[in-house]
């Protein structure tokens, strides 16, 4: 043999790496070379003949073969793993070498006697995994015939005795050895396993009955009769299946994984599942269905096995269920995976998903995940599903905190969705039987709102007719009553009743987001009679109401607007009413003629949606008043004492708003016109206030349909409907809901007032009869046996009780403990009063932030927006309440503040676009605001919010710059305002805030530059120095803001004052002073200073002296200051260095200025 020289012993270290991509990598290199070896050896010995396998391999090959086997005994980090999949590779590679021979050497070089326990524990793996290489490359993938007579002899057979006798030696091996033998069972080719090879095998285990048998040996039982051709009913049978239970059971030793037994018994089954000890499919191709034999035999192994053992044990057994589950759910055909959903899984399933911190809560939520990845795949799988959770579980998605059952209602198709509508109205109809009865909640209140809930979220898979008809029966269960011969009589209990009701609003609003498609004809067609069937289920005939609906082509032309639903809806009301229907709420005749003038309105606003000459903007605002007015008919029907009068302002707002929008002839004369434009602004401040007043409805639905119109006329507001919304924000919670309370008692005064004067006048002639009254008066309170406490019964009895010097007896004392406990009844009851007033003044306030929010969206560059500054500004600070106590939680009241911080600093101070200012009074408006913004910049916990506004009126002033009042005000605020900051010791307000200013603004910062600089010498403190020039440095930083024609005179001024300012803000006795205290200051002065020498070189037209700032570069070298710190002595280095350089330059500017004069003489 040669000698070994040809590879590189490091890659055998490299194959025991824990990193898989460097093993496989250094596996490939070592196979590499080890062909080329080889092949280069067979060309040297050209004899051919065959030999022993020492004499046949090459020297590299040879000992690599050895050391592969030896390595895999290893256990260090991944060397069985790398050496037998090296090994596997190599015996692939090279079909010369005899699989006995190299058997053989294994058990040679593997040795399990004579040895210590460890050593032995360490050859039996080592042995294991090379089997498993063996196998691998020899035997999986392959078909091999076996020779009974040398049964003994072959290589099968060897590996078969060896890794049952490893299976034997410790538990922890059985299965990975079990899975390898099957391995080698399924490559034999044709009968030769049932003629040679079962027989001895089952001699294995003649002596274990199947109940006392380990996983693993009936995992090799199953498949010793499966192989052998056995009857497949017989091994699955229901005997069968119940001798298997306990080994089934114990196969959760293997937790977390599924032991082996269980793929099995899926690949007899005909199921993917199934997968050998390599990873390898080895079951059924994906399909619809299964053999009806497999379908029985699986539903007796879960109901015994899995349901009835596993999932009423313990953890290790619920989790392997659990896991099963999830394995069939995944690979079972989409009918038949309600099977695996029994009752007692799903009832682990739903106590586990939902709560955090149990021990089957993460394999809980696979199985959850599985169910949802399967069904918006296959409607079928979600159709039967679904019946699993009607039938067990309701309230699956709420006690699991999920959405499984949602999304099975989304992935359901026409023909599924309409089955799972019949399946939900027949348990309204109580068609389901009692079982029902012990579920939690009404089954009829959980019906209606699944019914509600898929004809909103899936109304695209139901044709018009039924969605119709479905529409007309809650509209009648909700508002109407059925009056025939037998009497009034109702559709449905009070409870649904009122439940269908609250969530009628909102049914609607959800079904018109679906637009009829033109493939409702064709879904008529697949959903043939379902009007018909649903209406023989409810056992109510609607189809005449329907009819009288149908006849009316009001909506014909507006079939896929977003108001045609509210129009159904509106007719169906109207016919119900025809057709001997009667509403719920008994309508004054008054009430009947605001309804019938309010149609007239709707009419004509749908003759304006069809027009053709009408804008896309005009459109939208008329179908979102449309919408109003639809709704607010609807709402009529549950709440006609307020809604009556919202109709009727809906009513007048309607005629003028047709007249701002243009759908009537404008007024011809100019009294009329200006009347006109006068009415303009009332009614949209009406109409504010009329959105305002519904926005406090509970309906969410109606707050939708407000925002909607809110957002269409935003263009139109005016600074009175402006005023509405900050009214609103800024008002106290008494003011916004006792209003009403108010007048009303002033009323009463009033009354009061009038009846004293007429009780005076007849005051003499009416003496007796008062006495009789009054006399008749106390009779009834001696009558009365729970008399009502006042404060001055309460004085009564008190006063009683001093004039008494007698002990009280029971009857004074229980008088006293009635008038108490009145008088603390109506004084909690004051409270509670109070509580639930703010708590709803701070709800309003919250919804007309989200108006205000609208605004600022829709319309950024109105000068309405800054009638908003102020009261939002004033909402961030305080939170919106007086300060006192209110019902409102502190979540609300956190919310609260969040919200009004939000639209102030990040909606309405960051705007895109700013107003431009048109008037003198809007301009006053900015002036007023900006002096209010500099004076509160002191206030604590305040700086941050009024910097914000500050930015963004001076963004406005910005923008309209050609009003020089505005610029004027603002540097007059700014410049009084630093002067102020500078003259104190201590102020709150940050220098960040100046800084970013005239950052933002340098045309407002040079224009008070010089009145900073004048500061410097003056300042209260050191730091307050220092931060003046750092704001100065930040100005001149921006040379191209400096260059502009309206900042340069400003310039000019500032360089020429600015180096003598510099020089007496530092002082002359730096010594005496301290330096480390001034160290701050120096480096600011010196970075101004270099600052400045640059600018005046770049820029010529800046004169610069610089012998003020020689002498200052002079006296701080000198202190203590630069001598300690390196970077003050750097940066005072750099500063002389720079005055040095420019210097020679004038000099020669000046005598080039100087030459050049007498040569343009001599030209002339």
């Amino acid at each position: 043999m040669q000698s070994t020289t040809s590879i590189d012993l490091q890659l055998f270290w490299q194959l025991s790496s824990n990193n898989e991509s460097e093993r496989t990598s250094s596996s490939f290199v070592l196979c590499k070379d080890l062909i080329k070896c080889q092949k280069d050896f067979t060309a040297a010995n050209k004899t051919g003949q065959k030999g022993k396998l020492e004499e046949m391999m090459c020297s590299d090959l040879s000992y690599t073969v050895k050391r592969l086997l030896r390595g895999m005994a290893s256990s260090r980090d991944g060397s069985r793993h790398g050496f037998s999949m090296t090994f596997s590779v190599l015996l692939k590679a090279f079909s010369f070498i005899d699989g006995n021979e190299i058997f053989d050497m294994m058990l040679d070089l593997l040795k399990v006697k004579g040895v210590t326990s460890q050593e032995e524990k360490e050859s039996n793996f080592g042995r294991l995994f090379g089997c498993f290489a063996i196998i691998r490359s020899r035997f999986a993938g392959q078909k091999v015939e076996i020779d009974g007579e040398a049964l003994e002899d072959s290589l099968f057979w060897k590996l078969m005795s060896e890794l049952r006798r490893l299976s034997k030696t410790k538990f922890y091996m059985e299965e990975s050895c079990t899975s390898a033998m099957l391995t080698l069972m399924s490559s034999v080719k044709g009968d030769a396993f049932q003629k040679h090879v079962a027989g001895r095998m089952r001699e294995w285990l003649k002596e274990v009955e199947v109940e006392e048998m380990t996983p693993s040996d009936l995992e090799l039982h199953l498949a010793i009769e499966w192989y052998g051709k056995s009857d497949r009913k017989k091994l699955l049978s229901s005997d069968m299946v119940s001798k298997m239970c306990e080994p089934l059971k114990n196969s959760a030793t293997s937790h977390p994984r599924v032991h082996g037994v269980w793929l099995l018994i899926f690949e007899m089954l005909g199921l993917q599942t199934g997968r050998n000890v390599f990873g390898e499919t080895v079951g059924r191709k994906d399909s619809e269905e299964i053999e009806q034999s497999s379908r029985q035999a699986l539903e007796r192994l879960w109901q015994t096995v899995v349901d009835e053992g596993l999932m009423l044990s313990g953890h290790e057994r619920r989790f392997l269920g659990l896991s099963l589950c999830e394995m069939l759910v995944k690979e079972l055909p989409s009918k038949e995976s309600k099977i695996v959903l029994s009752p007692n899984v799903m009832s682990c399933l739903v106590n586990n998903a939902g709560r955090k911190g149990t021990l089957l809560r993460d394999v809980s939520l696979k199985l959850v995940n599985a169910i949802i990845a399967r069904a918006k795949t296959s409607p079928v799988f979600s159709e039967s599903l679904l019946q699993v959770f009607v039938a067990r579980h309701r309230d699956f998605d709420k006690m699991t905190k999920t959405r499984t059952m949602g999304t099975l209602v989304e992935n359901l198709d026409a023909n599924s969705a309409m089955g799972h509508l019949h399946r939900l109205l027949s348990i309204f109809m109580d068609k389901t039987g009692e079982s029902q009865a012990n579920e939690r909640g009404s089954p009829k209140i959980w019906a209606l709102d699944n019914i509600l809930s898929l004809i909103s979220r899936s109304s695209d898979k139901f044709p018009q007719p039924v969605l119709q008809y479905l529409l007309l029966w809650t509209m009648t269960m909700a508002f109407f009553t059925r009056e025939d011969a037998k009497g009034k009589q109702k559709i449905a209990d009070a409870p649904a009743c009122d439940f269908v009701k609250s969530k009628f609003l909102s049914f609607v609003e959800e079904l018109s987001h679906h637009r009829q498609a033109d493939k409702d004809e064709a879904m008529e067609v697949e959903t043939s009679g379902g009007v018909e069937k649903i209406s023989k289920l409810l056992k109510t005939d609607l189809q005449p109401v329907l009819d009288v609906v149908n006849k009316d082509d009001l909506d014909g032309k507006l079939k896929h607007a977003k108001v045609f639903w509210l129009l159904q809806a509106n007719l169906m009301a109207d016919a119900l009413e025809k057709e001997s229907w009667q509403p719920n709420i008994a309508t004054l005749p008054e009430v009947k003629k605001v309804l019938k003038d309010t149609w007239k309105d709707v009419k004509t606003m749908t003759s304006h949606l069809n027009r053709q000459d009408i804008s896309s903007k005009a459109r939208i605002q008329i179908e979102s008043l449309l919408e109003l007015f639809l709704t607010s008919r609807l709402e009529f029907l549950s709440d006609f004492s307020q809604t009556s009068d919202v109709l009727v302002e809906l009513q007048q707002c309607y005629k003028k708003i047709a007249k701002v929008l243009g759908l009537e002839k404008p007024p011809k004369g100019k009294k009329e016109a200006a009347k006109e434009e006068e009415e303009e602004e009332e009614v949209m401040t009406v109409f504010v206030e009329l959105l305002l007043s519904l926005l406090a409805r509970p309906s969410a639905a109606l707050r939708s349909v407000v925002k909607r119109n809110f957002r269409a006329f935003c263009d139109f507001l005016t600074p009175g409907a402006v005023g509405v919304l900050t009214t609103v924000l800024s008002q106290s919670d008494k003011d916004l809901f006792n209003e009403e309370a108010e007048e009303e008692e002033e009323e009463e005064e009033e009354d009061d007032d009038d009846d004293d004067d007429d009780d005076e006048d007849d005051e003499d002639e009416d003496e007796d009869e008062d006495d009789d009254e009054d006399e008749d008066e106390d009779d009834d309170e001696d009558e009365d046996k729970e008399p009502k406490a006042s404060a001055a019964d309460v004085r009564k009895v008190n006063v009683e009780e001093d004039d008494d010097d007698e002990e009280w007896d029971d009857e004074k004392m229980f008088a006293m403990d009635k008038l108490i406990a009145e008088a603390f009844k109506s004084k909690q009851e004051e409270r509670r009063l109070a509580k639930q007033s703010s708590s709803m003044s701070l709800i309003l306030k919250l919804r007309t932030l989200e108006l205000v929010e609208i605004f600022l969206s829709r319309s950024p560059s109105s000068p309405l927006v800054l009638d908003l500054l102020e009261p939002l500004l004033a909402l961030a600070v305080s939170g919106g309440s007086d300060g006192s106590a209110g019902g409102e939680s502190r979540e609300q009241r956190v919310d609260f503040f969040a919200k009004a911080s939000i639209v102030y600093a990040e909606r309405l101070c960051k705007l895109k676009t700013v107003p431009q200012l048109s008037s003198e009074e809007e301009e006053e408006k900015v002036a007023s605001s900006l002096k209010m913004l500099f004076a509160r910049m002191g206030a604590p916990h305040q700086g941050e919010l009024v910097a914000a506004g500050l930015f963004f009126l001076l963004r406005v002033i910005s923008a309209n710059r050609s009003r020089e009042g505005l610029v004027e005000e603002a540097t007059k605020q700014l410049r009084e305002s630093l002067l102020l900051w500078t003259s104190k010791k201590h102020s709150s307000i940050r220098p960040l805030v100046f800084q970013q200013l005239v950052q933002r603004h340098p045309w407002l910062g040079w224009r008070v530059a010089e009145s900073l600089a004048s500061s410097l010498p003056s300042s209260k403190s050191d730091f307050l120095a220092g931060a003046c020039m750092d704001i100065l440095l930040s100005l001149l930083r921006d040379q191209q803001a400096m260059t502009k024609e309206e900042n340069l005179p400003h310039a000019r001024a500032l360089f020429a004052s600015l180096p003598a300012l510099l020089a007496a803000a530092v002082g002359d006795n730096l010594e005496e002073e301290g330096g480390k205290k001034k160290s701050r200051l120096l480096s600011s002065a010196l970075a101004l200073s270099t600052r400045l020498v640059q600018a005046a070189g770049k820029l010529p037209e800046l004169k610069l002296e610089l012998a003020p700032l020689r002498s200052l570069a002079e006296k701080i070298s000198t202190s203590k200051s630069s001598s300690s710190s390196k970077a003050i002595k750097d940066s005072t280095k750099r500063l002389v260095a720079l005055m040095d350089a420019k210097e020679p330059k004038e000099k020669k500017r000046g005598s080039d200025s100087a030459a050049a004069t007498p040569r343009k003489k001599s030209k002339k």
